[in-house]
């Protein structure tokens, strides 16, 4: 039964990928493990070049760096046009940057704060520096997703995705600081992140089929959310400082039962199985990867 052989199930090769924020942390993660497993293109979009550059370095032919403020409609047409030209189709867009938006870390560690204290702390936080996580997390999010549109139509019509029967698929990469209870790295990053994951359920009704103003247009595009829990990368570094916490046993079992911070094959693994033919049925579907951390705080999800 070769259908069910571990290379056909799982394989993404000849696929077009475009992965936002992928130069560093889960994003590289991400696009290594989809170049590693022969997808035709992963281009990975971001403002930092030199960091996207050494990304692309490890599979110089296969990841292409392009530079692209994702807060930016230009930029973003830019970058899809691009793209257009040089591979005509995408089949996955996997909307990964993120901002997290002013933190709670100047508050006292070593008492607890005055309610003062913490009102004085929240209004000094400018609404420009709250309102800034929602515009990268949510709302370039979106945009990321109408920009490539088009391109993620004719990855439907592409000879690979018709031979595997995989539908082409938005992935909205967001956070278990969204269901946690706690406010974890501040408010402005869970809330954003609560809406860009209530975003991506709702993205997996409207891109199937897409009813407006009594037309009915059948759009087969897949939408699914990728939630990590703590990883290794840019914006965790305040909580995981310059320690490696991937191995087992480096972290309590009070904070990650699975006692360790996901690795790349934990992420890599997770979207080569949401992009294959063996996540082609899943749509509107949240995948955590947390380690359990989400079974033992206080969390809806």
């Amino acid at each position: 039964m070769s259908n069910l052989d571990i290379s056909n199930l799982f394989s993404v090769k000849d696929m077009v990928f475009v992965i936002t924020g992928g130069g560093s942390g889960i994003g590289a993660m991400f696009a290594k493990a989809l170049a590693t497993n022969h997808a035709s293109k992963v281009y990975i979009l971001g403002r930092r070049l030199p960091a996207l550059e050494a990304t692309a370095s490890t599979f110089p032919n296969t990841i292409i760096p392009i530079q692209c403020d994702i807060t930016s409609k230009p930029s973003l047409s830019a970058a899809a046009a691009r793209i257009a030209q040089a591979s005509g189709f995408v089949n996955c867009v996997v909307a990964n940057s993120g901002a997290t938006g002013p933190v709670l870390s100047g508050l006292p560690k070593d008492r607890a704060p005055s309610l003062q204290e913490v009102q004085t702390y929240l209004w000094d936080t400018p609404m420009e520096d709250f309102t800034q996580a929602f515009e990268v997390n949510t709302t370039a999010c979106f945009y990321t997703l109408v920009a490539f549109l088009g391109l993620l139509g004719k990855g439907n019509e592409s000879g690979v995705a018709r031979e595997r029967g995989v539908k082409s698929q938005f992935v909205v990469t967001t956070s278990i600081g969204a269901f946690s209870r706690r406010p974890g790295m501040g408010f402005a990053y869970a809330a954003s992140k609560m809406a860009v994951s209530f975003l991506g359920l709702w993205l997996a009704f409207l891109l199937t089929r897409l009813v407006i103003s009594g037309s009915d247009w059948r759009l087969d595009i897949r939408a699914n959310s990728f939630c990590p829990g703590v990883y290794p990368s840019d914006m965790s570094k305040g909580m995981m400082g310059e320690n490696d916490i991937t191995k087992e046993g480096s972290v309590s079992p009070d904070t990650v039962p699975l006692t360790r911070a996901g690795t790349e094959e934990d992420a890599g693994g997770a979207l080569l199985f949401m992009c294959s033919r063996a996540g082609a049925y899943i749509n509107g579907n949240v995948l955590i990867s947390d380690g359990g951390r989400m079974s033992i705080v206080p969390a809806t999800y």
